[in-house]
């Protein structure tokens, strides 16, 4: 486990973005300071009250460093369970920088590591481990469907299947202690069969739960679109042309995208990551080498793959082939001898530019609402538990027809047992914690 998550010191961060100058920036401090420890630094005589928001300057001995907005929350009423105090200060990242150095110094703090604010949280138990994951995808993901669902988690709605499975599990521990302990009185047979029958019930409810568990649920957190393609087939003109601006360079020289490049594209309230990739072909270039080799690694983790061609392809590992020529230009019509559109989802000629880039736009809409249509379980630790869950009770469905030591089998139970009580968020675990806290940022 990493080390500082053991420290109880105070600690310090802008939770709010601090890469642009905004109107207001929030800090963070959290920890054993009191409320006394600030009032030397502030204009305010009163007291420093619980929830109660105060106006105040900020000093320096007599210069004012800034103007605030200073609320306190009380532990362990608060979201660490820690003293908490707010800071809202002038968003100027010079002067949230400049204030945080000073606080730092003057009041001995130490600058918080990315989530261990929300650590302190899971520490303390004001949030579950379910709730920080729930906290994490909200933040973190690009659609309203994965924010609702950690809104679900977050908001302490443990997944009502996991629940039900939990519910199933206890069932089958019971009738698993009826066919060792009272076998004579049930007689054997009977009372394996209610084993057996309590294991179907419980496999079957895993089975529906993998159904929902997608095997790379990170694509759909925040999916991206890869155009994919060899040099001059068309692949930066499309980018430009589905971002409505020249952001990419479109040259007939081969090579002219030699890393690949991103931006922002939002569907029907969808946020995707386009991505324009270098050229793919023999070269003895090694840094355009090296973007080719990342290309590749970009098309494998890609939610939506475009294969953009000058020739008669057709490949079903691409969600859409594109038969392009090079030279359709950057912002231009397609003309339409080279707008014919062929893979898996059909083949259409279509006339005008407009029609072209939705029915593009449409296509990668389309995928992503038919993917997210049975609710599937996109927390990452979740879909790889849910997928161990369903391995292991169909090795234990093989094993039941033929183990007759029931320490076995209650050792098989078990292990099950305890994968479960991972997916209700009952365990602790240092490397489970490692790979949560991994993906949040400072400040939260």
């Amino acid at each position: 486990m990493t080390d500082y998550f053991d420290k109880f010191d105070s600690i310090i961060a802008v939770s709010t973005g601090n890469y642009f100058k905004s109107a207001i920036s929030v800090i963070r401090i959290s920890g054993p300071i009191e409320p006394d420890a600030l009032l030397p630094y502030l204009s305010c005589s009163a007291p420093i009250e619980p929830r109660k928001a105060i106006f105040t300057k900020l000093l320096n001995n007599n210069e004012t460093l800034d103007e605030i907005v200073l609320t306190y929350f009380k532990g362990p009423s608060s979201f660490t369970g820690e003293n908490v105090f707010e800071l809202s200060v002038h968003g100027n990242p010079i002067n949230v920088n400049r204030i945080i150095d000073f606080l730092t110094k003057e009041l001995n703090l130490r600058s918080a590591e990315a989530g261990e604010f929300s650590y302190r949280a899971l520490r303390n138990k004001k949030l579950s481990l379910n709730q920080i994951e729930g906290l994490d995808l909200i933040l973190s993901s690009n659609s309203d469907f994965a924010i609702s669902q950690g809104l679900n988690l977050l908001s302490g709605d443990v997944n009502s299947d996991y629940t039900e499975i939990k519910k199933a599990y206890l069932y089958l521990c019971s009738t698993l202690e009826v066919v060792i302990n009272f076998s004579e009185d049930l007689g054997e047979k009977e009372a394996f069969d209610i084993f057996k029958d309590s294991f179907e019930s419980f496999k079957n409810l895993i089975e529906k739960l993998k159904e929902r568990a997608p095997i790379e649920p990170e694509i759909l957190i925040k999916p991206k679109i890869v155009l994919y393609g060899k040099p001059n087939s068309g692949k930066s003109t499309l980018f430009n042309r589905l971002l409505k601006k020249k952001r990419s360079i479109v040259s007939s020289t081969e090579g002219t995208t030699r890393d690949y490049i991103a931006d922002t594209i939002s569907i029907k309230g969808v946020s995707f990551e386009l991505i324009d990739t270098a050229g793919i072909r023999s070269t003895e270039d090694e840094i355009e080498e090296a973007g080719i080799e990342f290309s590749k690694n970009l098309l494998d983790k890609a939610f939506f793959k475009i294969l953009l061609t000058k020739d008669d392809i057709k490949d079903d590992s691409f969600d859409l082939v594109i038969k392009t020529h090079s030279d359709f230009g950057p912002m231009g019509p397609l003309e339409d001898h080279v707008s014919r559109i062929n893979g898996p989802i059909g083949a259409n000629l279509l006339e005008k530019n407009t029609d072209f880039d939705n029915f593009v736009l449409s296509s990668i809409i389309n995928k992503f609402e038919m993917s997210i249509e049975n609710n599937p379980i996109i927390i990452p630790r979740h879909n790889k538990i849910i997928n161990e869950l369903y391995n292991i009770s169909n090795n234990f469905n093989n094993l039941v027809d033929i183990e007759s030591d029931f320490a076995i089998l209650s050792s098989e139970v078990g292990s099950m047992g305890a994968l479960l009580e991972e997916l209700i968020g009952q365990v602790k675990s240092d490397d489970v914690l490692d790979n949560i806290f991994a993906n949040f940022c400072i400040g939260k």
